[in-house]
């Protein structure tokens, strides 16, 4: 499908740019949104625009959220970071000089765990896994519920004295040039205090990996606990 040129007139919505939503999707933000408004997007639920960014535009789990959520943003059906329930979500991302594979295996392995996810003792990262976890302060437990290698894990994340753990996502979104995005993203907090404390701690996870990955390596990666790899 030709892709029909605009003037751009949008840098940036939330925390993505044009710039990058042109790289990942084919489009800018100013051609999205021209779609979704033809296409009347203002008034369906969240779950029907997703639908048609993945049925008839093919986009990736990522983008497909992402453009979505930019387009409510801006026309003001949903305020940055909250859902209609109240509740927030922060996404943190890096790009990172590996292939996906390649970080898809290091993330997965002891060492990648033990910078990411933390657990008190390494993991087999496969479906329906159970882990406890240093997180922030310590005390984080969940599980694997959902796996997609080499792209996406997603989890459910709890303090011990919270009423019902919020979910964690992580996606390594495929870059030219042997390079990819790292994605975490994490959703259903109480309030924008622990939003903000969960940016941080997220962006020094990232920060983490991206020096460890910069570095040389003296010795062989640790073999991955996942099954099925």
């Amino acid at each position: 499908m030709a892709v029909k040129k605009t003037i751009q007139t949008i840098d940036k919505i939330g925390r993505v740019t044009s710039a990058s939503v042109q790289k990942g999707t084919g489009r800018n933000w100013d051609q999205w949104i021209a779609i979704l408004e033809k296409a009347g997007a203002r008034s369906w639920s969240h779950r029907e625009t997703v639908e048609l960014l993945t049925k008839r535009y093919k986009l990736t789990p990522w983008w497909q959220q992402g453009v979505a959520l930019g387009f409510e943003y801006h026309t003001g059906k949903k305020i940055e970071g909250q859902n209609e329930k109240g509740e927030y979500s922060v996404s943190v991302t890096k790009s990172i000089p590996m292939a996906r594979p390649k970080l898809w295996k290091w993330l997965i392995s002891d060492e990648g765990q033990e910078l990411w996810l933390r657990p008190l003792a390494p993991i087999a990262v496969e479906k329906g896994a159970e882990y406890e976890s240093f997180g922030v302060d310590g005390g984080i437990f969940g599980k694997i519920r959902t796996l997609k290698a080499p792209e996406r894990i997603r989890l459910s994340w709890q303090e011990a004295d919270w009423s019902k753990p919020n979910v964690v996502q992580v996606h390594i979104v495929a870059r030219p040039k042997e390079s990819c995005m790292l994605v975490f993203a994490q959703e259903g907090m109480r309030d924008a205090r622990l939003k903000e404390t969960m940016r941080s701690y997220w962006r020094a996870r990232a920060e983490d990996i991206a020096k460890a990955i910069a570095k040389p390596m003296t010795k062989p990666m640790t073999k991955p606990t996942a099954k099925g790899r």
